[in-house]
Protein backbone atom coordinates (compact mmCIF):
# COMPACT_ATOMS: atom_id res chain seq x y z
CA UNK A 1 0.00 0.00 0.00
CA UNK A 2 2.98 2.14 0.95
CA UNK A 3 4.65 1.83 -2.74
CA UNK A 4 0.82 2.15 -3.95
CA UNK A 5 0.71 5.52 -2.29
CA UNK A 6 4.15 7.05 -3.53
CA UNK A 7 3.72 5.78 -6.96
CA UNK A 8 0.85 7.28 -6.87
CA UNK A 9 2.04 11.25 -6.37
CA UNK A 10 5.07 10.36 -8.27
CA UNK A 11 2.36 9.66 -11.41
CA UNK A 12 0.47 12.97 -10.16
CA UNK A 13 3.58 14.97 -10.34
CA UNK A 14 4.62 13.94 -13.62
CA UNK A 15 0.94 14.51 -14.89
CA UNK A 16 0.52 17.97 -13.31
CA UNK A 17 3.73 19.01 -14.69
CA UNK A 18 2.58 18.07 -18.15
CA UNK A 19 -0.76 19.25 -17.94
CA UNK A 20 0.75 22.70 -16.59
CA UNK A 21 3.35 23.24 -19.19
CA UNK A 22 0.71 23.23 -21.52
CA UNK A 23 -0.88 26.18 -19.88
CA UNK A 24 2.26 27.92 -19.67
CA UNK A 25 3.13 29.85 -23.03
CA UNK A 26 6.37 29.60 -24.15
CA UNK A 27 6.80 32.89 -25.37
CA UNK A 28 6.68 33.68 -21.48
CA UNK A 29 10.54 34.15 -20.75
CA UNK A 30 12.46 31.31 -18.39
CA UNK A 31 12.24 31.86 -14.37
CA UNK A 32 9.79 35.07 -14.87
CA UNK A 33 9.02 36.07 -11.77
CA UNK A 34 5.97 38.72 -10.87
CA UNK A 35 7.64 42.34 -11.59
CA UNK A 36 5.94 43.16 -8.36
CA UNK A 37 9.10 44.21 -6.15
CA UNK A 38 6.52 44.57 -2.68
CA UNK A 39 5.96 40.53 -2.72
CA UNK A 40 8.23 37.57 -2.32
CA UNK A 41 10.32 35.71 -4.82
CA UNK A 42 9.12 32.31 -3.76
CA UNK A 43 6.71 32.02 -7.08
CA UNK A 44 6.62 29.21 -9.52
CA UNK A 45 4.99 30.06 -13.12
CA UNK A 46 1.54 28.63 -12.89
CA UNK A 47 -0.48 29.87 -16.12
CA UNK A 48 0.71 32.39 -18.87
CA UNK A 49 -0.13 33.70 -22.22
CA UNK A 50 1.75 36.29 -24.19
CA UNK A 51 -1.11 36.79 -26.75
CA UNK A 52 1.29 36.46 -29.48
CA UNK A 53 -0.15 33.55 -31.55
CA UNK A 54 -2.27 33.95 -34.64
CA UNK A 55 -5.52 32.85 -33.03
CA UNK A 56 -6.88 32.87 -29.54
CA UNK A 57 -5.68 29.34 -27.63
CA UNK A 58 -8.42 27.40 -27.02
CA UNK A 59 -7.27 25.40 -24.63
CA UNK A 60 -7.26 28.56 -22.52
CA UNK A 61 -10.22 30.48 -23.27
CA UNK A 62 -13.65 30.78 -24.94
CA UNK A 63 -15.00 34.05 -26.69
CA UNK A 64 -17.84 34.61 -24.96
CA UNK A 65 -21.58 35.59 -26.77
CA UNK A 66 -24.71 36.99 -25.20
CA UNK A 67 -27.45 34.87 -25.75
CA UNK A 68 -29.40 38.39 -24.71
CA UNK A 69 -29.15 42.20 -23.82
CA UNK A 70 -26.85 42.44 -21.17
CA UNK A 71 -28.25 45.23 -18.72
CA UNK A 72 -29.38 48.33 -20.47
CA UNK A 73 -27.52 51.51 -19.99
CA UNK A 74 -30.56 54.14 -19.89
CA UNK A 75 -28.15 57.01 -18.56
CA UNK A 76 -26.18 56.35 -21.57
CA UNK A 77 -28.44 56.42 -24.38
CA UNK A 78 -27.90 52.23 -24.63
CA UNK A 79 -30.70 49.59 -24.82
CA UNK A 80 -28.72 46.57 -25.21
CA UNK A 81 -25.35 45.50 -25.16
CA UNK A 82 -24.23 42.44 -26.29
CA UNK A 83 -20.64 40.35 -26.29
CA UNK A 84 -19.66 38.96 -29.58
CA UNK A 85 -17.16 36.63 -30.54
CA UNK A 86 -16.23 38.53 -33.86
CA UNK A 87 -14.90 41.09 -30.92
CA UNK A 88 -12.35 39.49 -29.47
CA UNK A 89 -8.63 38.78 -31.77
CA UNK A 90 -5.19 38.48 -31.43
CA UNK A 91 -3.29 41.30 -33.09
CA UNK A 92 0.72 42.16 -33.11
CA UNK A 93 0.70 40.37 -29.84
CA UNK A 94 -2.27 41.60 -27.91
CA UNK A 95 -5.47 40.22 -27.26
CA UNK A 96 -7.61 42.81 -28.24
CA UNK A 97 -11.45 43.42 -27.38
CA UNK A 98 -13.27 45.49 -29.68
CA UNK A 99 -16.22 47.93 -29.15
CA UNK A 100 -18.62 49.08 -31.88
CA UNK A 101 -21.77 50.89 -31.82
CA UNK A 102 -24.40 48.78 -33.97
CA UNK A 103 -26.89 51.23 -34.32
CA UNK A 104 -28.42 53.74 -32.41
CA UNK A 105 -28.90 52.79 -29.30
CA UNK A 106 -26.90 49.35 -29.78
CA UNK A 107 -23.24 48.47 -28.51
CA UNK A 108 -21.31 45.14 -29.26
CA UNK A 109 -17.80 44.30 -26.85
CA UNK A 110 -15.37 41.71 -26.38
CA UNK A 111 -15.00 39.11 -23.45
CA UNK A 112 -13.24 36.19 -22.81
CA UNK A 113 -12.89 33.68 -19.82
CA UNK A 114 -11.13 30.78 -18.68
CA UNK A 115 -14.25 29.01 -17.51
CA UNK A 116 -14.06 25.00 -17.39
CA UNK A 117 -10.44 25.33 -19.47
CA UNK A 118 -8.33 27.36 -15.90
CA UNK A 119 -9.44 27.87 -12.70
CA UNK A 120 -7.71 27.49 -9.90
CA UNK A 121 -7.46 28.65 -5.92
CA UNK A 122 -4.84 31.47 -4.43
CA UNK A 123 -1.96 32.45 -6.14
CA UNK A 124 0.08 35.56 -7.90
CA UNK A 125 -2.08 37.20 -10.82
CA UNK A 126 -0.31 39.93 -12.46
CA UNK A 127 -2.03 41.67 -16.19
CA UNK A 128 -0.56 44.15 -18.39
CA UNK A 129 -3.43 46.16 -20.44
CA UNK A 130 -4.37 49.20 -21.84
CA UNK A 131 -8.08 50.46 -21.33
CA UNK A 132 -10.33 50.94 -24.15
CA UNK A 133 -11.46 55.00 -24.00
CA UNK A 134 -14.23 55.52 -21.73
CA UNK A 135 -15.74 58.68 -23.12
CA UNK A 136 -16.75 56.33 -25.56
CA UNK A 137 -19.58 54.76 -23.08
CA UNK A 138 -17.39 51.44 -22.45
CA UNK A 139 -15.33 50.41 -19.46
CA UNK A 140 -12.89 48.01 -19.37
CA UNK A 141 -12.82 45.02 -16.42
CA UNK A 142 -10.04 42.28 -15.14
CA UNK A 143 -12.22 40.09 -12.89
CA UNK A 144 -12.65 36.55 -10.95
CA UNK A 145 -15.74 34.29 -11.18
CA UNK A 146 -16.72 31.38 -8.62
CA UNK A 147 -18.76 28.54 -10.12
CA UNK A 148 -20.65 28.67 -6.37
CA UNK A 149 -21.34 32.12 -6.00
CA UNK A 150 -24.72 31.94 -5.89
CA UNK A 151 -24.56 29.71 -3.09
CA UNK A 152 -25.84 31.53 -0.08
CA UNK A 153 -24.03 31.15 3.44
CA UNK A 154 -23.00 34.59 4.35
CA UNK A 155 -19.61 34.73 3.02
CA UNK A 156 -17.74 34.18 -0.21
CA UNK A 157 -15.84 31.34 1.06
CA UNK A 158 -17.90 28.80 -1.85
CA UNK A 159 -17.27 31.51 -4.24
CA UNK A 160 -17.31 34.93 -5.42
CA UNK A 161 -17.07 37.58 -7.91
CA UNK A 162 -13.68 39.41 -7.70
CA UNK A 163 -14.12 42.66 -9.77
CA UNK A 164 -10.23 43.78 -9.45
CA UNK A 165 -10.81 47.15 -11.54
CA UNK A 166 -13.57 48.52 -13.25
CA UNK A 167 -12.79 51.23 -15.98
CA UNK A 168 -16.24 53.16 -15.69
CA UNK A 169 -15.13 56.67 -14.69
CA UNK A 170 -13.22 59.59 -16.38
CA UNK A 171 -10.93 60.12 -13.29
CA UNK A 172 -7.60 58.95 -12.61
CA UNK A 173 -9.29 56.32 -10.27
CA UNK A 174 -11.07 53.11 -10.30
CA UNK A 175 -13.20 51.02 -8.19
CA UNK A 176 -12.65 47.18 -7.12
CA UNK A 177 -15.63 44.66 -5.77
CA UNK A 178 -16.31 41.72 -4.35
CA UNK A 179 -19.60 40.48 -4.59
CA UNK A 180 -21.23 37.15 -2.88
CA UNK A 181 -24.08 35.21 -2.12
CA UNK A 182 -25.42 35.51 -5.47
CA UNK A 183 -27.34 38.58 -7.08
CA UNK A 184 -30.86 38.38 -5.36
CA UNK A 185 -31.80 39.41 -2.61
CA UNK A 186 -29.06 38.00 -0.15
CA UNK A 187 -26.57 39.80 -2.62
CA UNK A 188 -23.81 41.37 -0.64
CA UNK A 189 -20.56 43.54 -1.70
CA UNK A 190 -17.41 45.58 -0.72
CA UNK A 191 -16.79 48.19 -2.81
CA UNK A 192 -12.83 50.08 -2.51
CA UNK A 193 -12.28 52.79 -5.01
CA UNK A 194 -8.35 53.49 -5.56
CA UNK A 195 -6.22 56.12 -7.29
CA UNK A 196 -5.08 54.87 -10.63
CA UNK A 197 -2.48 57.39 -11.96
CA UNK A 198 -2.81 57.36 -16.07
CA UNK A 199 -5.12 55.16 -16.39
CA UNK A 200 -6.91 56.15 -19.34
CA UNK A 201 -3.70 56.56 -21.46
CA UNK A 202 -0.69 54.30 -22.34
CA UNK A 203 -0.40 49.72 -20.31
CA UNK A 204 -0.09 49.81 -16.67
CA UNK A 205 0.18 46.37 -14.77
CA UNK A 206 -2.68 45.19 -12.20
CA UNK A 207 -1.68 42.57 -9.85
CA UNK A 208 -3.55 39.98 -7.44
CA UNK A 209 -2.59 38.30 -4.51
CA UNK A 210 -4.57 36.34 -3.59
CA UNK A 211 -4.00 33.80 -0.30
CA UNK A 212 -6.45 31.64 2.23
CA UNK A 213 -6.35 34.92 3.84
CA UNK A 214 -6.37 38.09 2.33
CA UNK A 215 -6.68 39.67 -1.21
CA UNK A 216 -4.87 42.48 -2.07
CA UNK A 217 -4.52 44.41 -5.47
CA UNK A 218 -1.72 46.42 -6.79
CA UNK A 219 -1.69 48.86 -9.72
CA UNK A 220 1.70 49.76 -11.09
CA UNK A 221 3.16 47.76 -8.60
CA UNK A 222 1.75 50.02 -6.27
CA UNK A 223 -0.44 48.36 -3.47
CA UNK A 224 -3.94 49.86 -3.47
CA UNK A 225 -6.55 47.71 -2.00
CA UNK A 226 -6.43 44.68 0.84
CA UNK A 227 -9.78 43.11 1.71
CA UNK A 228 -8.59 41.07 5.09
CA UNK A 229 -12.04 39.79 6.54
CA UNK A 230 -12.43 35.96 5.46
CA UNK A 231 -15.94 36.23 4.61
CA UNK A 232 -15.06 37.84 1.17
CA UNK A 233 -12.20 35.45 0.69
CA UNK A 234 -12.96 32.47 -1.88
CA UNK A 235 -11.50 29.34 -0.93
CA UNK A 236 -12.65 27.52 -4.19
CA UNK A 237 -11.46 27.90 -7.34
CA UNK A 238 -12.07 30.85 -9.67
CA UNK A 239 -11.55 31.74 -13.23
CA UNK A 240 -10.48 34.57 -14.93
CA UNK A 241 -12.66 37.08 -16.75
CA UNK A 242 -10.88 40.03 -19.52
CA UNK A 243 -13.75 42.26 -20.99
CA UNK A 244 -14.99 45.41 -21.80
CA UNK A 245 -18.51 46.66 -21.59
CA UNK A 246 -21.21 49.31 -21.78
CA UNK A 247 -20.29 51.48 -18.74
CA UNK A 248 -22.65 51.92 -15.46
CA UNK A 249 -20.26 55.04 -14.37
CA UNK A 250 -21.54 57.25 -16.95
CA UNK A 251 -24.69 59.71 -17.94
CA UNK A 252 -24.60 61.92 -20.55
CA UNK A 253 -24.27 61.94 -24.57
CA UNK A 254 -20.97 59.96 -24.40
CA UNK A 255 -21.98 56.87 -26.33
CA UNK A 256 -25.42 58.57 -28.65
CA UNK A 257 -22.82 61.70 -29.74
CA UNK A 258 -20.23 58.62 -31.72
CA UNK A 259 -20.95 57.67 -35.20
CA UNK A 260 -22.17 54.04 -36.05
CA UNK A 261 -19.12 51.86 -36.18
CA UNK A 262 -15.88 51.20 -34.81
CA UNK A 263 -15.10 53.01 -31.00
CA UNK A 264 -12.44 51.68 -28.88
CA UNK A 265 -10.53 48.89 -28.22
CA UNK A 266 -8.88 47.47 -24.87
CA UNK A 267 -5.47 45.69 -25.23
CA UNK A 268 -4.17 42.99 -22.96
CA UNK A 269 -0.74 42.33 -23.31
CA UNK A 270 -0.80 39.39 -21.24
CA UNK A 271 -1.49 37.81 -18.06
CA UNK A 272 0.66 35.67 -15.91
CA UNK A 273 -0.18 33.40 -12.43
CA UNK A 274 1.82 31.70 -10.18
CA UNK A 275 1.93 30.01 -7.26
CA UNK A 276 4.11 29.48 -4.11
CA UNK A 277 5.69 26.58 -2.35
CA UNK A 278 7.28 24.81 -5.74
CA UNK A 279 6.29 20.89 -5.65
CA UNK A 280 5.19 20.93 -2.24
CA UNK A 281 1.97 22.41 -3.56
CA UNK A 282 1.77 19.56 -6.08
CA UNK A 283 1.43 17.51 -3.75
CA UNK A 284 -1.03 18.87 -1.30
CA UNK A 285 -3.07 19.30 -4.12
CA UNK A 286 -2.60 15.54 -5.48
CA UNK A 287 -3.56 14.63 -1.96
CA UNK A 288 -7.01 17.14 -2.09
CA UNK A 289 -8.33 15.18 -5.04
CA UNK A 290 -11.54 12.64 -5.05
CA UNK A 291 -11.91 9.78 -7.24
CA UNK A 292 -15.86 10.37 -9.09
CA UNK A 293 -14.97 7.14 -11.28
CA UNK A 294 -13.19 4.24 -12.38
CA UNK A 295 -13.00 2.39 -15.50
CA UNK A 296 -11.38 -0.41 -17.25
CA UNK A 297 -9.34 -0.22 -20.72
CA UNK A 298 -12.28 -0.81 -22.63
CA UNK A 299 -14.16 2.28 -21.04
CA UNK A 300 -16.39 0.13 -18.45
CA UNK A 301 -17.45 1.57 -15.38
CA UNK A 302 -15.45 -0.61 -12.53
CA UNK A 303 -14.73 -1.35 -9.29
CA UNK A 304 -11.42 -1.26 -7.63
CA UNK A 305 -10.63 -4.49 -8.08
CA UNK A 306 -6.47 -6.15 -7.81
CA UNK A 307 -4.29 -7.34 -10.65
CA UNK A 308 -5.68 -5.47 -13.70
CA UNK A 309 -5.17 -2.23 -15.26
CA UNK A 310 -7.93 0.98 -14.33
CA UNK A 311 -8.42 4.00 -15.09
CA UNK A 312 -9.56 6.67 -11.86
CA UNK A 313 -10.83 9.71 -13.03
CA UNK A 314 -10.73 12.08 -10.29
CA UNK A 315 -12.28 15.87 -9.41
CA UNK A 316 -10.20 17.92 -10.83
CA UNK A 317 -10.49 16.07 -14.52
CA UNK A 318 -7.18 14.63 -14.25
CA UNK A 319 -6.92 10.76 -14.87
CA UNK A 320 -4.68 7.98 -13.27
CA UNK A 321 -3.96 4.42 -14.75
CA UNK A 322 -3.27 2.86 -11.98
CA UNK A 323 -2.50 -1.41 -10.91
CA UNK A 324 -2.67 -2.81 -7.36
CA UNK A 325 -0.97 -5.68 -7.16
CA UNK A 326 -2.41 -8.51 -4.38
Amino acid sequence: MYYEKVFTIIFFIGFYLVVHAQLIDTDTPPNTLPINSQINSNWVLHFSDEFNQDSLNSNKWSKLVSPSSRAARPDLGIDDWFWKEENVSLDSGYLVLDVIKEDTNTMYCGAVNSNNKFETTYGYFEVRMKIAEAAKGTHTAFWFQGDAMSQIDGTGNDGAEIDVFESAWLGDYTKSVIHIDGYGASHQADTRQYNTPGIHNNFHIWGVSWTADSIKIYYDNNLKVVYANTMWIPQNDEYIYLSDGASFGLSGNYFTSQSIGYLTSAYVDYIRVWKTGGMSEVIEEVKNTKVIRIIDVLGRESEQLNNQPLFYIYDDGTVEKKIILE
